[in-house]
């Protein structure tokens, strides 16, 4: 029996070897660098690489209570909107900086004081930082809510 368990350990060693021995003989892999796998539009060589893809326009909401516009300032994309909606009980009126001319950014300016649950919608067009405040307030010489617009 012991005989038997050494001839099949030295059996198993040979295979080893043999084994060893076939796969160095075979050609080497070639490993291909992985920019060189990648397409163009991935690679951090290519000048599209850091650009980003289209999407569609979002809009984008502020709600306005409490005096406050909710969040007081929104970062989008050219061509966005946002719709400013009147969640509190007092009227507000959406207009751009400065009061009273509202031409920091032209169209922004709900023309009008906005009832609970009633809403206003701009498109923005060019980038820009665009200020704005609560035209009613200026009005009735109150503190006014103000919020900013950052459109890239």
């Amino acid at each position: 029996m012991p005989h038997k368990n050494l001839l099949i350990i030295s059996a198993l060693i040979i295979l080893a070897v043999v084994i060893i021995w076939f796969i160095n003989l075979l050609p080497e892999r070639y490993t291909a660098p992985v920019n060189s796998l990648m397409p163009d539009f991935l690679s951090e060589e290519s000048p599209s690489a850091h650009q980003e893809l289209p999407r569609n326009p979002i809009t984008f909401t502020v709600a306005i209570k409490n005096n406050r516009f909710v969040p007081d300032r929104l970062e989008i994309k050219v061509n966005d909107s946002v719709r400013w909606v009147n969640e509190g009980e007092t009227l507000h009126w959406v207009a751009s900086d400065p009061h009273p001319t509202h031409t920091n950014e032209p169209g922004l300016d709900a023309l009008g004081e906005l009832q609970k649950g009633e809403f206003y919608i701009h498109q923005f067009k060019t980038p820009g930082i665009f200020s704005y405040h609560d035209h009613a307030a200026k009005l009735q010489e109150l503190e006014a809510a103000q919020g900013i617009i950052i459109v890239k």
